[in-house]
């Protein structure tokens, strides 16, 4: 997958990998977890406080199984990367 440098906002560059490729190939989860409008209205009004999960630097955070690992390389001028 081809990695580039995207500009932020606030100037400052954000590397990003293009898997479109990978998308288009993936096995789609017939059980996906409900997005946040699904969720909401089942906790019902018992609950006081949303926590959320802070997924930055979540690449470093998700195992990825050993066999699978070969499908996240992406590449740039210096050589493939996994």
């Amino acid at each position: 997958a081809p990695a580039l440098l995207v500009a932020k906002h606030d100037g400052s560059w954000r590397m990003v990998v293009d898997y479109k490729k990978l998308n288009n190939i993936t096995i789609k989860d017939n059980h996906p977890l409900p997005n946040m409008e699904q969720a909401i209205p089942v906790l019902g009004g018992g609950y006081k406080f949303f926590s959320k999960l802070d997924m930055k630097s979540g690449f470093w955070q998700i195992p990825i199984k050993e066999e699978d690992k070969y499908k996240t390389t992406f590449n740039t001028p210096d050589g493939l990367y996994e």
